[in-house]
């Protein structure tokens, strides 16, 4: 019962893993597709595909921030947490939502001609509010660094 929790966090790595998979495989071709049919003529066009460049761009970090996470919860199974293993694997999760965010926020000015095309202003804020997560995570994982590294020394 007590390991309860870490296998339900286990289970959601991976759920988020094959998701993220379906989404590269399926969704983002048909994307790609589509995109000049929806906006023909347009330079949405083109920064569609871009952003989709970028997110087939975020999928390696994320990835490795999921496997870290998952060795993180493997430290955590053997009462290991405060150890140099677990900060390193807090470390490389910080670096990596870095990243997606550092990504996610460069790519925001290819929403204007998006929204510009479709009417939208408000895909700003969408966009805003998606790149807000990683930096959320990278946040999380520094104060977790930060807390867990003053109780192990």
């Amino acid at each position: 019962m007590k390991r309860f929790p870490t296998y339900f966090l286990r289970f959601f790595i991976l759920v988020l893993f094959a998701l993220s998979l379906v989404f590269a495989i399926f969704v983002l071709p048909g994307m790609w597709q589509g995109s000049a049919a929806e906006f023909p003529g347009t330079l949405a066009v083109y920064a569609i595909r871009l952003i989709m460049v970028g997110l087939y761009a975020t999928l390696p970090p994320f990835y490795w921030v999921l496997w870290n996470a998952f060795k993180f919860l493997n430290y955590i199974d053997k009462n290991q947490a405060l150890s140099g293993g677990a900060l390193k694997t807090l470390k490389n999760i910080k670096y990596g939502a870095g990243v997606i965010a550092t990504l996610y926020v460069g790519g925001m000015p290819l929403l204007l001609p998006i929204a510009e095309a479709d009417d939208a202003p408000g895909m700003l804020l969408f966009g805003a509010a998606i790149a807000c997560f990683p930096i959320a995570v990278a946040c999380l994982a520094a104060v977790l660094e930060r807390v867990l590294g003053e109780r192990g020394s």
